[in-house]
């Protein structure tokens, strides 16, 4: 039982100049959230050297992949389109 009550890890790394303004604002409200013990995922951003580092873990992979949407949502404006819809 190593990892406690987490199942799933994962961790997205963002950068350059199209996502920076959007990765800040993430880590920026990321950091107003308060973490309970009852949320069922853990997470975190950090920015570092020019990189945004989102961290999250989680009981498994499915609520971890929904938190990882869900914080990413601005992606898909980026890309125009939905990277979500490419599943292996």
């Amino acid at each position: 039982m190593r990892m406690g009550r987490v199942d799933c890890f994962a961790t997205a790394v963002l950068v350059g100049p199209a996502v920076a303004g959007q990765a800040t604002a993430m880590v920026q409200k990321i950091q107003r959230h308060p973490i309970t013990a009852d949320d069922g995922l853990l997470f975190g951003a950090s920015e570092l050297s020019g990189a945004t580092v989102l961290r999250v873990a989680g009981k498994g992979s499915e609520a971890v992949g929904i938190c990882l949407r869900e914080k990413l949502a601005f992606i898909s404006d980026i890309l125009g389109m939905d990277p979500w819809l490419r599943k292996w």
